[in-house]
C-alpha cells in the first residue's frame, strides 16, 4: 500500500472550510449561551471557588506545566532534526565537490551521516525515520502557527474568563462576543490558548508517511487537547466553546497547510 494514497475522501481545502464553519457556528450559537454556562456550572462550587484551583500543584503540573514543556521540547526536537539533516546534507555536498584526493573524506562523511541519521533505529532519528524535510517542517508549522493564531484572536476578542464574570462571582458582565469585541475590556480568554497547543499536534494526522495511522493520531491529539482544555474549564479559565473553537482552528491550520505542503503528494485530495 502506497503511503501517498489519499487518506480521506474530503480534500484538505474542504476540511479547512468545514473547520471554519464550525468556528463560526460555535461563535454564533454556543459562545454566550446556555450550553457554555451549564457546562461551566458543573465545575463551579460556590463563592468564586471552582472544582480545581490553580494553586493545586499536582494538577497544575500534570495538566498545565508538563504538557506545555513537552510540546516545547517536541518543537525544539523538530527544529534540531531539520537543522542536523541540513548540516549533514551540506557537509556531504561540500565534501563531494572537492578534488579526487578528498574522495575519502566524502566517503567518511557519507558513512557518518548514515550512522547518525541513515538508520531507522538511530535513537535520535528513529521517531522521524519516515519523515521528509517538508514533513517535519509542516508538523512544526502547524504546532507553532496554531497557538499563534489563537493568541492573536484572544487579543482581539476581549472575552473574559468564566471566573471573571458576575454570574460566577466575578466583576465583569456576561456579554455576547460582538459586545466583548466592542467593549475593548482587558480580557483575553477566547479562544483557549492552552488547549490549542495540544490540538496543534493535528499536523501529525496529515503527514503522508503516517496516513495509515491517521485516525489514531486524530483520537490521540483530540484526547490531549481536550484534557488540557478540560483542566482549564475546571479552574474557571474557559468555557466549553473556547476549547471547541481552538480545536477547530487547529484543524483549519493543519488541513489548510497540508494543501500547500502536500499538494503533489495528495493531488489535493485527502
Amino acid at each position: 500500500m502506497s503511503i501517498l494514497r489519499p487518506v480521506s475522501p474530503i480534500s484538505p481545502i474542504s476540511q479547512a472550510l468545514l473547520a471554519l464553519a464550525v468556528i463560526v457556528m460555535t461563535a454564533v450559537f454556543i459562545e454566550h449561551g446556555s450550553v457554555d454556562v451549564t457546562i461551566s456550572s458543573w465545575f463551579y462550587v460556590e463563592q468564586g471557588r471552582w472544582l480545581l484551583s490553580k494553586d493545586q500543584f499536582v494538577f497544575s503540573m500534570l495538566f498545565y506545566k508538563l504538557p506545555k514543556w513537552l510540546l516545547i521540547v517536541f518543537g525544539v526536537y523538530l527544529l534540531a532534526t531539520l537543522a542536523w539533516r541540513q548540516f549533514i546534507a551540506d557537509t556531504k555536498f561540500i565534501a563531494a565537490t572537492n578534488t579526487m584526493a578528498d574522495k575519502t573524506m566524502a566517503d567518511k562523511t557519507d558513512n557518518s551521516a548514515k550512522s547518525l541519521f541513515g538508520r531507522r533505529d538511530a535513537p535520535i532519528y528513529a521517531p522521524l525515520a519516515n519523515f521528509g524535510q517538508s514533513d517535519i517542517l509542516y508538523v512544526f508549522a502547524v504546532l507553532a502557527l496554531t497557538p499563534l493564531l489563537v493568541a492573536t484572536l484572544k487579543s482581539l476578542t476581549h472575552v473574559p474568563c468564566p471566573h471573571e464574570l458576575l454570574i460566577f462571582a466575578g466583576d465583569k458582565p456576561y456579554l455576547s462576543l460582538w459586545q466583548d469585541i466592542l467593549s475593548q475590556q482587558r480580557a483575553k480568554c477566547f479562544p483557549a490558548a492552552h488547549a490549542s497547543s495540544g490540538f496543534g499536534l493535528y499536523g501529525l494526522a496529515f503527514v503522508p508517511a503516517l496516513q495509515h495511522k491517521r485516525w489514531r493520531y486524530v483520537i490521540l491529539v483530540s484526547a490531549i487537547g481536550w484534557t488540557m482544555g478540560l483542566y482549564k474549564m475546571m479552574i474557571g479559565d474557559h468555557f466549553f466553546s473556547h476549547t471547541l473553537v481552538s480545536m477547530a482552528l487547529a484543524w483549519f491550520v493543519a488541513s489548510g497547510l497540508s494543501a500547500v505542503f502536500f499538494a503533489k503528494k495528495h493531488d489535493i485530495d485527502f
